[in-house]
């Protein structure tokens, strides 16, 4: 990335190198890294500290979502589009109004799990993607629509949805 180049610029680019273009996206990575398992060092290494569930689904995302647990829950996306990650706090027990947990995206680490989870993903060369930028919104094609569609930065590094995870519906 130049001085030039903005960190959404710099997210583009890597998207459009994995997906070949954002406006007729190739998924064809996403099972080429999970065949490759390119962060089990990282997993291996996390997983000393607290459990890892591995819940991806190639079906749906474009990264590596990990359930963590240990006297909490937390939710760590690895990108499979480059070295980007969220690591979101559990709040709440799955309520039955939501189709899947309350999360926020941890901003003030707390000491213990998610200070040590970020310092292995920061001394691995991972780029923490703040709240602000994975809500950018940004142009992107998602079978079965044939046109390019407005959807969160989210959409492109981590998972198909429409709308961010901490977002209550």
């Amino acid at each position: 990335m130049n001085e030039q180049e903005s960190p959404l610029q710099g997210y583009l680019e890597a998207a459009r190198r994995a997906y070949g273009s954002l406006e007729d996206p190739n998924f064809l990575f996403v099972t080429e890294s999970v065949e490759l398992n390119p962060y089990g060092g990282l997993i291996d290494r996390i997983s000393r500290i607290c459990k890892v569930a591995d819940r991806t689904s190639i079906d749906a995302d474009v990264c590596f979502y990990l359930e963590l647990s240990n006297r909490g829950k937390w939710h760590l996306l690895l990108s499979m589009i480059g070295p980007y990650a969220m690591l979101l706090r559990v709040t709440e027990r799955w309520p039955a109004r939501f189709r899947s947990p309350v999360v926020e995206v941890v901003r003030e680490p707390d000491p213990g799990i998610e200070e040590k989870v970020l310092s292995l993903l920061v001394a691995d060369g991972f780029k923490m993607i703040t709240a602000e930028e994975a809500e950018s919104v940004v142009k992107f094609a998602v079978p079965p629509e044939s046109e390019p569609e407005e959807g969160p930065l989210f959409r492109i590094l981590f998972s198909d949805a429409f709308i961010v995870p901490w977002e209550k519906v």
